[in-house]
């Protein structure tokens, strides 16, 4: 899953991310990214009796990509 502001990088600002990967040099501290929130994972339904899983399926929060969650968690 992942969750923070799409537009970063594991949620810090990615100007910093970027600048170590470009340069292998560390130029400043990173920053918290402050862009709207999003929320992505997968929902699970396991059995009970097997403890094995029956169905999965995308669940996605946030106002950058498509909303959706699993049709059994109605």
């Amino acid at each position: 899953g992942m969750c923070g502001d799409y537009d970063s990088s594991l949620g810090m600002d990615k100007e910093e991310p970027l600048n170590r990967f470009l340069s292998k040099v560390p130029k400043g501290r990173f920053e918290a990214a402050t862009g709207p929130a999003t929320l992505c994972g997968v929902g699970v339904d396991i059995s009970d009796r097997t403890g094995l899983t029956e169905r999965i399926a995308p669940f996605r929060r946030g106002p950058r990509l498509e909303e959706t969650a699993p049709s059994f968690w109605s």
